[in-house]
């Protein structure tokens, strides 16, 4: 295993990693002040606080605790069944992690953020058919080479990606139901070019693939952004206000 300051400099700087918590974590910013309480529901080993470790966060995964990589306050749990109470968090946030999970349990999981959060809930993950074209692509290419699939791959391809529109319409509806209206904003994440790029470069070879990442995730902010026609991810913010 790489030491653990090679481990965060590859997480913090390669394109993979440094798209999704940058893009988020340029959003939080722009809603949150020195107090605001964030969740990172399905944080993985170093999640969003990587990228903003001034801030009051609080990770939520399946790890065990030894292989959480920075200093935060972490829970071992499951999306589905958060171990909190409601509007315990400012923002609620989870980056990619739907399409992880089982479609008969993603709704719940969306509930679950939104029972937890005062004021807003930001969720990340693949943009429906774009993101499975490319990955569907990628597939083939390895199987092609007789290459084993990643595990996140695999996992990607076992279920439907998510579909945006319904996970705005069930946060609509939860928070409806605790006397809240929403106000919901669309983003787009990770240029579709450099996603295809990674991937054929892995399948090429490892050592390109990690110098390509590496590359474009330093020399990020001179790659052209996303947009609707032209991104990987989408990136779901629905901002609360109560009704009374």
């Amino acid at each position: 295993m790489l030491p653990s300051n090679i481990r965060k400099f590859i997480y913090l700087w390669s394109w993979d990693t440094r798209c999704r918590g940058v893009d988020t974590v340029k959003i939080l910013h722009e809603m949150m002040n020195s107090e605001t309480k964030i969740l990172d529901a399905g944080c993985g080993d170093y999640g969003i606080g990587a990228f903003m470790p001034s801030a009051d966060i609080t990770g939520l995964d399946i790890l065990p605790e030894q292989d959480i990589r920075i200093p935060i306050k972490y829970f071992r749990g499951s999306v589905v069944d958060l171990p909190f109470d409601k509007e315990t968090f400012d923002i609620s946030v989870s980056v990619d992690v739907l399409e992880h999970l089982p479609e008969s349990v993603r709704s719940e999981a969306v509930r679950q953020l939104v029972k937890v959060s005062k004021s807003a809930v930001v969720v990340t993950f693949p943009l429906g058919k774009p993101a499975r074209t490319i990955d569907e692509e990628f597939k083939v290419r390895l199987d092609q080479s007789n290459q084993p699939l990643p595990e996140w791959l695999e996992e990607h391809l076992s279920h439907n990606y998510p579909d945006h529109a319904n996970v705005i319409e069930t946060i609509d509806a939860e928070a409806r139901k605790r006397g809240k209206t929403t106000l919901t904003r669309i983003y787009y994440s990770e240029n579709l070019g450099i996603a295809r790029l990674l991937r054929r470069s892995n399948v090429y070879s490892r050592y390109a693939y990690i110098a390509i990442n590496l590359l474009t995730g330093i020399f990020k902010g001179f790659v052209p952004g996303a947009n609707e026609g032209n991104a990987y991810r989408v990136i779901v913010v629905s901002e609360f206000r109560n009704d009374k």
